[in-house]
């Protein structure tokens, strides 16, 4: 999560931690569209897999966190704690 103000996007975020509720997989995981509730004290962040790995010369289906993690945000530090993941 990175602080912004009229000057624009600092360049260190302010936290890091993970949208996952597991463990990661073997296969790439990004995260995608971010949405922030109109009241600004939750956050919706979207997980998605590839969907394969290589293992070798084989092409491995992936289990991966394809959900929506809900972060609740506090209102004094701008803390993103997890709330749930959403399948």
């Amino acid at each position: 999560m990175y602080r912004y103000d009229f000057t624009g996007l600092e360049t260190e975020p302010l936290y890091r931690m993970t949208t996952l509720s597991d463990e990661p997989s073997k296969a790439m995981q990004f995260t995608g569209t971010v949405r922030m509730h109109p009241n600004g004290s939750v956050v919706y962040v979207a997980n998605r897999t590839l969907g394969a790995y290589k293992e070798g010369d084989r092409k491995i289906l992936a289990k991966g966190g394809d959900n929506i993690a809900v972060f609740s945000i506090d209102p004094h530090s701008g803390l993103p704690a997890l709330l749930q993941n959403i399948d």
